[in-house]
């Protein structure tokens, strides 16, 4: 029921530097996105109207997610180095980085609902869906990279 039902749509990832947000939010009361480049993130927080902003991806770390609360919006912004996990790190890693991320989403999402308890298919719902619509969205950036590198040669 949490999300199962509800099909992601194609991402058009020709042009990757651009926030890509998940079609989710008639489900949950909060807005997920993912950024894989610095110029993506910047476009996003001027877009939100964000002035004050920390550093797209934390130092040290293969990936971030912001919280922007804007009025009654809540959104999660998750940023991943998109060239970097192509060229250094397997679908795997990247995979858990997602992942990773993904559960300070819900952990974030719990707090500003109040939720205290949980139930425990509503967190396992939760992080299959949003991992997995992720996962897709990866996926396709993959391709979209791959192919405008194959064209530069």
């Amino acid at each position: 029921m949490w999300g199962l039902a509800v099909q992601a749509k194609k991402c058009s990832l020709i042009k990757y530097n651009k926030a890509i947000y998940t079609p989710f939010r008639c489900v949950y009361p909060i807005y997920v996105g993912i950024c894989f480049s610095e110029k993506a993130y910047l476009h996003e927080m001027k877009r939100l109207g964000v002035k004050d902003y920390n550093a797209w991806i934390t130092s040290d770390a293969g990936a971030t997610c912001h919280t922007l609360t804007k009025a009654s919006l809540h959104t999660f912004l998750i940023c991943i180095d998109g060239k970097d996990a192509v060229k250094k790190r397997n679908k795997v890693e990247v995979y858990g980085l997602i992942v990773h991320e993904v559960t300070h989403v819900l952990q974030g999402l719990l707090e500003y609902i109040n939720e205290r308890h949980p139930g425990h298919e509503m967190e396992a719902y939760f992080m299959q869906t949003m991992s997995q619509y992720f996962f897709q969205v990866y996926n396709e950036y993959c391709l979209a990279y791959r192919n405008t590198e194959n064209k530069k040669k």
